[in-house]
């Protein structure tokens, strides 16, 4: 089964379906997480099942149900405030829904991944986050600066 790991702590709708949605206007993509589970998610704790997603039109859907026979780890990485990108690892999923008000963005990571999330315009340094067997863990930029020293 795979160990399904969330970056966010998200409250579960009465019947276990909708857990998070975003928009980034009235004509823009929706994005959509839904869950047969009945629980709500915390960041540290993973779900073991599986994920599927649908994109229809102006929607995109990620599916988290209980029964699978996957034996790995995924991350889903969500964000309703200045978008995040890829920086290593393998993306198996995104769904973006973007204006000039904001880049909402989800996507789903394998075991390993790292992730930047970025600031409101750029104002303030980027936060980094890698998906590891405990979840989504904070890496401090000192980590990733660390082969890119110039010596004096």
């Amino acid at each position: 089964m795979a160990k399904i790991f969330f970056n966010e702590f998200i409250n579960t709708f009465k019947g276990g379906k909708r857990l998070w949605y975003a928009s980034a206007g009235i004509n823009r993509r929706e994005l959509h997480v839904q869950s047969k589970f009945e629980k709500d998610v915390e960041p540290t704790k993973s779900l073991i099942g599986k994920l599927s997603f649908a994109d229809e039109d102006y929607e995109s859907f990620l599916f988290v149900s209980p029964d699978t026979d996957e034996s790995r780890i995924l991350g889903v990485f969500l964000d309703k405030r200045n978008g995040f990108a890829l920086v290593s690892g393998k993306e198996l999923y995104a769904a973006d829904s973007a204006s000039g008000a904001g880049h909402y963005r989800m996507a789903v990571y394998e075991l390993g991944s790292l992730v930047e999330v970025f600031s409101y315009k750029q104002r303030r340094a980027s936060n980094f986050y890698r998906l590891t067997e405990e979840g989504w863990e904070w890496v401090h930029r000192s980590e990733l600066l660390e082969n890119k020293t110039n010596e004096i």
